[in-house]
């Protein structure tokens, strides 16, 4: 979702693709299991990044009709900070283990491409990837299960 830099440490898993007919293929999840403390530090990080991108676009209204601003603009303050930003951190500090990328080949399209995380990059027992060659979804899973 929001680019980071890859950690170091970083560790291979074989996983299997599958397509929306079930055909698996195999493929390389690269992978990171975090120390508690590494992410804590992530959760904050990646939370505060997106609501200080949430704040910058807001911004630009507060010229528009500043008075109307102090009202909403104070609302949504509050809200992104005690509300959304704290939800955020939680989920992303409760990530133990976070897939990067999937190298392998996309069910789709049935190119060998570097297939990223789609929605959530929580490493778990099914997970979704995206295909940039194609811009299609598809459903992996780590191999013993």
């Amino acid at each position: 979702m929001w680019k980071e830099k890859l950690p170091t440490e970083l560790s291979a898993i074989e996983v299997v693709l599958l397509d929306s007919s079930l055909r698996e293929f195999k493929g390389i999840a690269t992978v990171k299991r975090w120390t508690p403390r590494e992410s804590f530090r992530r959760g904050f990080v990646l939370s505060a990044r997106f609501i200080v991108c949430c704040i910058l676009v807001a911004l630009p209204f507060a010229l528009l009709e500043p008075f109307a601003f102090l009202g909403w603009g104070s609302l949504l303050l509050l809200f992104l900070l005690l509300g959304l930003g704290p939800y955020l951190h939680l989920k992303y500090a409760d990530e133990s283990v976070s897939f990067f990328y999937v190298d392998g080949q996309c069910p789709v399209c049935h190119q060998f491409v570097r297939l990223t995380p789609f929605v959530s990059t929580q490493f778990s027992e099914r997970f979704t990837v995206l295909c940039p060659a194609c811009g299609q979804s598809a459903t992996a899973r780590q191999n013993g299960g």
